[in-house]
C-alpha cells in the first residue's frame, strides 16, 4: 500500500468517517498492521515537508516511530484491568473496573467499549443501583452516536427512565441528545429532517448551558463549536483559549481541544498556526493510542493537496 493509493481513495476526507477506526478491524493482528502501515506512509509524506515550526515537526516524526510502543502500553494496561476484574468478587469493585475498561476503550475500540458498558449495566441491576444503570445506558447511546449507530443510540434512549438519572446522569443525557441529533442532522439528505434535527440538537444544547458550569470543558467546547458553526471564529477562539487552560497537556481532551483550535485558526486564515495545532493534536492521538484518526487524516489530506505525495 502506498500513500498515493490511500489519498486516491480518500481524496475528500471527512474526519468523522474515521472515528474509532479500530472497531473496523476484526483481530488485533489486523489492527496493528493497519496502524503500522498508516504511520509508515504518513511518515514518508511528512519527511519532505518544510514545517515552519521544526520542533513540533521532529516531535511528530519521533512520535510516529514510537506508535507501536504506545499501542502496546495501552493494551498492557487493558490486560491488567481485565485480570483485576477477573479477580474481583465485590460487585461495586467489578463495576468500577468495568467502567474503567469502558473509558480505556472509548476512543480505542467501539465494540469493546459497548461490551463493558453492558457489563456495568448488568452489575448495576444486581446492585439495584438505578442511577448507575441509567447513566451507563446514556453513555451507551453516546458511544453509538459517535460511531454512526444512530438507530441503536435512539433505542438506548427510548429504554431509558429519565427519573432514574442523578445530576451527572442528566448532564450526560443532555449532551448525548444534542450530539446525537446534531450528527443525524449533519448526515441527513432530507432538508426538512435536517432542519428538524438541528432544532432538537439546539434545544438540548441550551439545556447543556443550564446544567454545566460556565468554566467546564463541555460548556466551553459547546460554545466554541456554536461560534465555529456561525463563522464567529474570534469568539470561538476566546472559548477555546479558556478550555485550553483547563485541560492537561498530552491528554485525549487536549487533543480534541487542539483539533478545534486548528479549525478556528483555519477560519481566521492563520494557516501556519492552524497546522501547528493540528500536528499537536495528531501527536496526542498517537501517544494516547487513540483510534479516532481525524487529526492524522486531516494532516495527510492537507499535505496531499499541497502536492507532497512524491516526497
Amino acid at each position: 500500500m502506498t500513500f498515493s493509493s490511500i489519498i486516491k481513495k480518500k481524496r475528500k476526507i471527512n474526519p468523522k468517517l474515521f472515528l474509532f477506526t479500530g472497531t473496523l478491524l476484526n483481530t488485533q493482528k489486523m489492527k496493528r498492521l493497519f496502524t503500522f502501515t498508516f504511520f509508515c506512509v504518513l511518515a514518508q509524506i511528512i519527511f519532505g515537508k518544510n514545517f515552519s515550526n521544526q520542533i513540533i515537526y521532529h516531535d511528530l516524526d519521533y512520535t510516529i516511530k514510537l506508535s507501536q510502543q504506545y499501542i502496546r502500553k495501552k493494551e498492557d494496561h487493558i490486560k491488567f484491568l481485565r485480570l483485576k476484574a477477573h479477580n474481583s468478587l465485590r460487585p461495586s469493585s467489578q463495576f468500577r473496573i468495568y467502567f474503567s475498561l469502558y473509558q480505556n476503550y472509548e476512543a480505542y475500540q467501539n465494540d469493546s467499549a459497548l461490551k463493558y458498558l453492558s457489563r456495568c449495566i448488568t452489575i448495576a441491576r444486581k446492585m439495584k443501583d438505578k442511577s448507575k444503570e441509567a447513566e451507563c445506558g446514556v453513555l451507551s447511546a453516546l458511544q453509538c452516536s459517535k460511531t454512526g449507530m444512530y438507530a441503536e443510540a435512539l433505542n438506548y434512549l427510548q429504554d431509558l427512565h429519565r427519573q432514574d438519572l442523578n445530576q451527572d446522569g442528566m448532564k450526560d443525557y443532555y449532551y448525548t441528545m444534542s450530539h446525537l441529533y446534531g450528527e443525524m442532522a449533519s448526515y441527513s439528505r432530507i432538508p426538512s429532517k435536517r432542519d428538524s434535527y438541528f432544532r432538537i440538537s439546539d434545544i438540548y444544547r441550551d439545556s447543556i448551558y443550564q446544567v454545566f458550569s460556565a468554566n467546564s470543558g463541555t460548556f466551553l467546547m459547546e460554545k466554541a463549536m456554536e461560534r465555529i458553526s456561525g463563522g464567529q471564529y474570534g469568539k470561538a477562539l476566546q472559548y477555546n483559549n479558556k478550555e485550553l487552560k483547563e485541560v492537561r497537556k498530552g491528554s485525549h481532551a487536549y487533543a480534541i481541544v487542539s483539533y478545534y483550535r486548528y479549525l478556528i485558526l483555519k477560519g481566521l486564515d492563520q494557516q501556519k498556526k492552524a497546522l501547528y495545532w493540528l500536528t499537536e493534536s495528531a501527536i496526542c492521538d498517537i501517544k494516547n493510542a487513540t483510534m479516532d484518526q481525524a487529526s492524522l487524516w486531516t494532516l495527510a489530506n492537507i499535505l496531499s493537496e499541497e502536492g507532497e505525495l512524491d516526497r
